[in-house]
């Protein structure tokens, strides 16, 4: 599980294709601390398991489903959010999340707001039912609020969080 407020951003230095899964190295520095083989990181939201590491990165490998939910933008040079998985014994900010991507959204608007930007973003509406006002979702990794849903009855795929 994790909170949902990213550790830090971290740089993919190398992704390679390896029998039909993505194999991603990341240049990190804080969530390093500890990491252990078999650490679960949420990278950019989706929960992976480190393969291997040293001092300066750490690896991690995506199925192929993974490849085409999350990860179509990683490519040498881009930039992930980076958040270590939560203890039990810690408290913690944010909202729970698992790490389990269901789906894409492409943006829509970025507003400021006093205090915050409201991001309208649209999905497959088949998730719209589960999308309520003042529930949290997940974008790229950052837990937000979501503070309208589109459509009567949240029936469009439309929705916005601050």
């Amino acid at each position: 599980m994790f909170t949902g407020i990213v550790e830090e951003t971290g740089r993919i230095v190398k992704s390679e294709l390896i029998g039909g899964n993505l194999r991603v190295t990341i240049e990190a520095d804080k969530v390093l601390e500890g990491m252990q083989l078999g650490t679960s990181i949420a990278v950019s939201g989706c929960c992976l398991t480190v393969i291997a590491f040293d001092k300066a990165s750490f690896q991690v490998e995506l199925s192929q489903e993974s490849v085409a939910k999350t990860a179509p933008r990683w490519h040498t040079g881009a930039r992930v959010n980076l958040e270590r998985a939560m203890r039990a014994d810690d408290r913690f900010g944010g909202h729970l999340v698992s790490g389990h991507v269901e789906t894409t959204g492409t943006v829509l608007a970025v507003e400021a707001a006093p205090g915050a930007y409201i991001i309208t973003v649209r999905a497959d509406p088949r998730l719209a039912k589960y999308l309520i006002p003042k529930g949290s979702i997940t974008v790229d990794g950052v837990s937000m609020t979501v503070v309208d849903v589109g459509g009567p009855g949240g029936s469009q795929p439309d929705w916005a969080a601050g």
